[in-house]
């Protein structure tokens, strides 16, 4: 095995273990969290209903962010300031759900239910739901043979969200205080900093695709990558549609959360 091997190996695990890490603890606030305020709140099914929504709103600022700072700034710039917004996310933890939040009177209680997950965890909540595609965009900017194609790092991705998912009511809740689960978040955060600089220095330092854009194999895997490509732009129209298209599952996921934790139990488990 030569250099190129090792550095290409070591590149693809740095990349995969951080997009594993970001979706794992993405995955374990969101119960950890609705968990937390639910006793101030009766134990009403709303909560996690609202929490879901809030969820899945940033959930998709996020994605909108990763799009427009990479498409406004460039690959290694927006990489730079990324870094620079998780490790400022670093503020707004532990969390803590502060007991006089609740005391304050308001008409509707989903309302109180957003602006406490705003306050408490929503800064946090954004950077990570941003992590993904914007590891993935740096992949895709660096000189391992599979760059051109990142979209396996997804694997990576839905396997730490399984893992956050099954840790949560198995291990986390039934094991841990609220303060130890919130304690334990922060630490992994912690490491998530230092494996996302990790990704931005090989980015920079040695991996950055720039150097092969005179390649005549790059301009020729370029070519039929253009060439493969449908004549037909996507309309905006398209796009609209497929946005209307996303609010069924959605809608739908959240209809079948109020059935069950109405009908049923609001806890953890049935949340997951």
């Amino acid at each position: 095995m030569d250099y190129d091997d090792i550095r290409g190996d070591s590149l693809f695990f740095i990349y995969s273990i951080t997009i594993f890490l970001n979706a794992a603890l993405l995955f374990l606030i969101e119960p950890m969290v609705a968990k937390m305020i639910l006793p101030f709140l009766g134990g009403t099914p709303a909560v996690w209903n609202m929490s879901l929504f809030f969820f899945q709103a940033l959930l998709l600022a996020g994605y909108l962010y990763a799009h427009l700072g990479n498409s406004w700034l460039g690959t290694k710039r927006h990489a730079l300031i990324h870094l620079a917004i998780v490790a400022f996310a670093v503020v707004f933890l532990p969390v803590v759900i502060r007991h006089h939040w609740f005391t304050l009177p308001v008409d509707q209680p989903e309302r109180l239910v957003l602006s406490v997950l705003f306050v408490s965890v929503g800064f946090p909540f954004f950077v990570l739901a941003s992590g993904s595609p914007l590891i993935q965009k740096w992949f895709a900017n660096t000189s391992h043979p599979v760059a051109r194609d990142p979209y396996f790092l997804y694997a990576a991705s839905n396997l730490g969200s399984i893992v956050g998912l099954i840790a949560y009511p198995t291990i986390l809740e039934p094991y841990f205080s609220l303060a130890d689960q919130s304690r334990s978040w922060f630490y992994g955060y912690l490491a998530l900093i230092a494996f996302t600089s990790a990704c931005i220095f090989c980015l920079w330092r040695f991996f950055f695709a720039s150097a092969r854009d005179d390649s005549p194999c790059f301009a020729e895997e370029a070519n039929e990558d253009a060439s493969r490509l449908d004549s037909k732009d996507v309309t905006f129209a398209r796009r609209i549609r497929w946005v209307v298209l996303s609010l069924v599952p959605s809608s739908l996921l959240l209809g079948v959360t109020t059935y069950v934790t109405t009908d049923v139990a609001s806890a953890p488990l049935f949340w997951i």
